[in-house]
């Protein structure tokens, strides 16, 4: 008896679960007596707000939705010139003229002053007049190079050819463009001078650059230091120089504080 009183609680809790579950299915899916009196009914269930874009389906026209009251109402958007097209059309209408635009409207922008519009441009003509001085620099001290001092190779180093007094040579930072660097901040845009490609071996010389100013050696040893960093003016800009700090004997070997030579993780000035 107890059983089949359970069998029977059972039976009957699983009927009425179910007219539950189907109650709150049709709930979901119905609509109200107002929802289908609203005339803005059949647009609003469709998608259609105010403020959207939606595309005309004839003719690819982007359209926004600006008022829903007797009709729907919508005015053209877009970055043609003349003027734009407003068009006034029914609820029931709406979905087989217009379909929600789902791409971005095109922006117009304005031109760009040049160059101090621009950052990049800004750099790029700065590194074009800062490396047109380098040239200029490079090949006016060419001449004091050729006649005080010698590369050597294998392993790379300068020395001195003549007797040189103290300060009479100066050795300029040639590199090439693409060694021109910039950092910026909010107030200033500084522009390094970094390494260029040295010279590995002897054979390669057209392959690097053969400069005095990045060759000379870097050491910790004072009494050996013989070359002292300073800069000077040359052209609209001021340029590091290495100068000889003491008088140099033919074949002295050129040598600058290590300390000086490289104050970031890359050997720049």
């Amino acid at each position: 008896m107890s059983c089949s009183s359970c069998d029977g609680r059972g039976k009957l809790n699983m009927l009425q679960a179910e007219p539950v579950k189907e109650e709150a299915e049709e709930a979901k899916g119905s609509n109200t007596m107002a929802d289908l009196q609203d005339p803005h009914f059949p647009a609003t269930r469709a998608g259609f707000e105010v403020d959207k874009l939606y595309t005309r389906k004839s003719d690819g026209l982007i359209f926004r939705l600006v008022a829903m009251d007797a009709s729907i109402k919508l005015q053209e958007v877009g970055l043609k010139k003349g003027e734009k097209l407003s068009v006034d059309c029914s609820f029931d209408d709406i979905g087989k003229q217009f379909g929600l635009f789902k791409g971005k409207l095109q922006v117009k922008l304005s031109p760009t002053e040049l160059p101090n519009k621009s950052l990049q441009l800004e750099q790029d003509l700065l590194r074009a007049k800062v490396f047109e001085q380098v040239m200029d620099g490079t090949a006016m001290f060419a001449e004091m190079e050729n006649a005080m001092i010698d590369f050597l190779a294998d392993p790379s180093e300068v020395r001195a050819k003549i007797a040189i007094d103290k300060g009479q040579l100066k050795l300029f930072p040639t590199t090439c463009m693409n060694k021109l660097v910039f950092t910026s901040t909010t107030k200033k845009i500084v522009l390094y001078l970094e390494t260029p490609k040295k010279p590995g071996n002897v054979h390669l010389v057209k392959e690097a650059i053969w400069s005095s100013f990045w060759m000379i050696k870097r050491t910790t040893d004072t009494e050996s230091v013989n070359m002292v960093l300073t800069t000077m003016k040359f052209g609209s800009y001021m340029f590091p120089v290495y100068t000889n700090s003491k008088a140099l004997a033919p074949f002295d070997l050129l040598a600058a504080a290590s300390a000086t030579s490289n104050p970031a993780k890359k050997a720049r000035t």
